[in-house]
C-alpha cells in the first residue's frame, strides 16, 4: 500500500508524496534485506531452543498425589488451580 501511495499518481497530491529517486532506492534496498538476513543468520545454527522444548514435553507433570493444590475432575487429567 505503501508503494501505492507513492507512485500512483492521483494519490500523490492527497499524501503529498513523490516517487523515490534511483539514488533513494540505492538506501533503502539494502536496509529492507538487513532485518531478514539477521533473522536467517540467528537461526543458521542455534537449535538450543527446540532441544529444550523438546525437553519440556519429555518431562511429566508432577503426580497429583504430591502436589499441592486445587484438582477438578479426574486427577490422572486434571490441571491445578
Amino acid at each position: 500500500m505503501v508503494l501505492a501511495v507513492i507512485y500512483i499518481p492521483v494519490l500523490n497530491p492527497i499524501f503529498q508524496t513523490e516517487p523515490l529517486t534511483g539514488a533513494e532506492w540505492e538506501l533503502v534496498l539494502p536496509l529492507l534485506l538487513i532485518p531478514s538476513i539477521v533473522a536467517e543468520t540467528d537461526q543458521s545454527g542455534d537449535t538450543s531452543h527446540c532441544q529444550k522444548q523438546e525437553n519440556r514435553v519429555k518431562h511429566r507433570p508432577p503426580d497429583h498425589k504430591k502436589s499441592r493444590g486445587l484438582f477438578i475432575g479426574d486427577p490422572n487429567k486434571s490441571v491445578a488451580l
